[in-house]
């Protein structure tokens, strides 16, 4: 088996949204949501890793937009952890990527970082945004991520995949966010992606946001999770509930076993 049997606990966040209250999203949440999402990370959880999926505020301009992911980074500041931030669309509609960049201290373009044993893949789905919700991976991407996944493969390293914009292929009509604009649920060339992935062994989860609610998908043998935004309420009965995802990896009979399980920081309100 792959990598010596090791296990690996991840938190997943996805769209925190920090900002006003737009339609069943409640950005005014946010802050709650989040300072409890760390609680329980630091004081209950202690995951190996801790991914932000993107989308991390409301925008609104760029001086809004700034001041809050500069105070999005401070509350991730708590987290003793490794944490890896993912661009989402919202994050780049009034702060360039080099912006989120110096926010957060690390790379938002696509690079890839071994943590625990396992190796991480940070692809960027607005490269570029399209239509202001959409996404895409550039052929840049594509030609760095063969050559990402074919030495991690050499290596027998098992990767994990993390993006804003969904891979899955589940049916989205039943999303009300994407009524009308169903394509920009996903990334535009996912047909790409996934053959470039599906030519390289030893890919074993992808992780993404965008879509606000919870799906569990299998792509070919890849477990394809999306994890809903803490602030969203269609989802919930018009409640808030900071819902997040705990996602472990360990050793099964001829490979690794997923166990995907959502977590919410207060109960409905």
């Amino acid at each position: 088996m792959r990598r010596g049997g090791l296990t690996m606990r991840i938190v997943a966040i996805a769209d925190i949204h920090l900002g006003p209250d737009r339609h069943s999203v409640r950005g005014s949440a946010s802050v709650r949501a989040l300072d409890g999402f760390v609680q329980a990370v630091e004081s209950e959880i202690r995951p190996d890793l801790v991914v932000d999926l993107g989308d991390r505020v409301v925008d609104v301009d760029p001086d809004a937009d700034r001041e809050r992911q500069h105070q999005i980074a401070s509350v991730f500041a708590g987290i003793s952890c490794p944490v890896l931030h993912v661009m989402g669309n919202h994050d780049a509609v009034n702060l360039a990527r080099a912006d989120n960049e110096q926010i957060f201290g690390q790379p938002m373009r696509c690079h890839s970082i071994d943590v625990g044993g396992f190796h991480f893949v940070v692809l960027d789905t607005c490269d570029p945004v399209l239509g202001g919700v959409g996404g895409a991976v550039s052929r840049e991407q594509l030609q760095w991520l063969d050559a990402d996944l074919s030495a991690a493969s050499a290596a027998s390293v098992s990767s994990v995949i993390l993006c804003h914009h969904a891979l899955c292929y589940h049916d989205i009509s039943r999303n009300v966010l994407f009524k009308g604009i169903e394509p920009w649920a996903f990334a535009s060339n996912r047909e790409e992606i996934w053959q470039v992935v599906s030519s390289h062994p030893g890919v074993v989860l992808v992780l993404h946001g965008h879509l606000h609610w919870t799906t569990v998908e299998r792509v070919g043998d890849v477990p394809c999770l999306s994890a809903n935004s803490p602030v969203e309420s269609w989802t919930t009965g018009g409640e808030v509930r900071g819902e997040y995802a705990v996602v472990t990896l360990s050793p099964g009979e001829g490979g690794l076993d997923v166990d995907f399980q959502v977590r919410r920081v207060f109960p409905p309100e």
